[in-house]
């Protein structure tokens, strides 16, 4: 019986430990107007989502543009972690049709835009706080032909 109670009270701490092992941990960061290790910043809506064997691709129609040199329609490619066909909790998980505040770091090979949920990227409608500190920011700018 003795064993039994061991054995069940190390199992439930396991799985608590688990969950906590599993979760994405960021620091807390307060809204900015520093965006200085941010290669572009803007708000827009996902117009596309592709998965790919090493991530996924996310193009927005951009709308605002606080940072960067961002045109209507932008591209960010988000690397996976782990096995491409797992999600992480650090993933954001961006759903077409939802628009989005960006905060966009440079890619390690200095060729693309990605993010991850350690930024202060969230869902337009969670961003009251970054835009009181950020302010109306720019449209995008003009496509060139």
């Amino acid at each position: 019986m003795k064993n039994l109670k061991w054995t069940t009270a190390v199992a439930a701490l396991l799985l608590l430990s688990a969950d906590v092992a599993l979760a994405c941990r960021c620091p807390k960061t307060e809204a900015s107007a520093d965006l200085s290790r941010y290669a572009a910043v803007f708000t827009g809506r996902v117009v596309e989502s592709k998965r790919l064997p090493t991530g996924e691709r996310v193009k927005f129609r951009v709308v605002r543009v606080w940072k960067g040199q961002i045109t209507s329609e932008v591209s960010l490619l988000l690397q996976r972690a782990s096995d491409p066909g797992v999600i992480s909790s650090c993933d954001i998980g961006f759903q077409k049709g939802e628009s989005y505040l960006v905060y966009a770091l440079m890619s390690r090979d200095g060729g693309t835009l990605t993010t991850h949920k350690c930024t202060r990227t969230r869902k337009f409608a969670e961003a009251k706080e970054d835009f009181a500190v950020l302010g109306q920011g720019q449209p995008p700018k003009m496509a060139e032909p």
